[in-house]
């Protein structure tokens, strides 16, 4: 097929109820080559189920909120993906964005879930389950004025929504179901420059944890955002320009809005 474009339809995917869901579109200018479970009939205008495939070139994935202001829309930019039934998988580079959130890096592997009542026709995706970045990942979070690291108790004025940066030497998980992502290997950390009041983190593993934000329910969404942040390493380094402190630990648990910290 050439161009190739598919689209997964919310009504199509496992979903919170109090969220509508978005609407998946997955363009490849250069065109797919497709296989079904049985021959194709199109003047039928019927689609058996889609067991594999690949699409050439560049691949375009966009994905629209999950609600209303949930501020969660999605884009992913790679090239020549391979597909099974539950699997896409591609060895090249890959750039997205998340909200105002922007990543990168290369070898990506999603896992799929499947339709909760299948028709049988078509591609039978219900959701992702986990997509994981091999190897080369950079973030930048945005929107989290609060922090992603311990930090001094804030002081009268408004909080510096400053960019987080995080890069690794292994690679990148996101359980969608979990809500968890999880970066591996010489992991680092950093919020605004020590010098100036800036923090830091090392470690050798860091899991960060998304939920709600407190306060908002269904008739208010704003999209997932970072909660809680579990670190661990040997050891795991802290450092914090405003408090000039250094802290090392085998591990470290520290809730965003709360800022209460846990160590071992």
């Amino acid at each position: 097929l050439v161009p190739c474009t598919l689209v997964v339809l919310p009504g199509d995917q496992r979903q919170p109820a109090d969220r509508p869901g978005r609407t998946l579109v997955m363009r490849a200018p250069r065109g797919a080559v497709l296989e079904f479970a049985e021959p194709l009939d199109l003047r039928a205008g019927r689609l058996s189920r889609l067991v594999g495939g690949s699409l050439r070139g560049q691949v375009t994935v966009r994905g629209t909120p999950t609600a209303a202001g949930a501020g969660d829309d999605l884009e992913v930019v790679t090239r020549d993906l391979e597909l099974d039934e539950y699997e896409i998988r591609t060895n090249e580079r890959v750039e997205f964005r998340y909200g105002r959130s922007v990543g990168r890096g290369r070898g990506l592997v999603a896992r799929l879930l499947p339709q909760q009542s299948g028709s049988g026709q078509g591609p039978n995706i219900g959701g992702v389950d986990t997509v994981r970045l091999e190897r080369e990942v950079e973030l930048r979070l945005e929107g989290m004025a609060t922090g992603l690291l311990p930090a001094p108790d804030p002081v009268a004025g408004p909080a510096v929504d400053l960019p987080v940066y995080v890069t690794c030497d292994g690679s990148l998980t996101t359980n969608l179901s979990a809500n968890v992502i999880t970066l591996e290997d010489a992991v680092e950390v950093r919020r605004g420059e020590l010098a100036t009041g800036g923090d830091q983190l090392s470690c050798d593993v860091l899991a960060i944890v998304l939920g709600e934000p407190a306060g908002v329910g269904a008739a208010a969404p704003s999209g997932l955002q970072v909660v809680e942040i579990q670190a661990s390493g040997g050891p795991a380094i802290v450092r914090s320009g405003a408090r000039q402190v250094e802290v090392r630990t085998g591990r470290l648990g520290y809730e965003v809005q709360s800022r209460r910290i846990r160590r071992d």
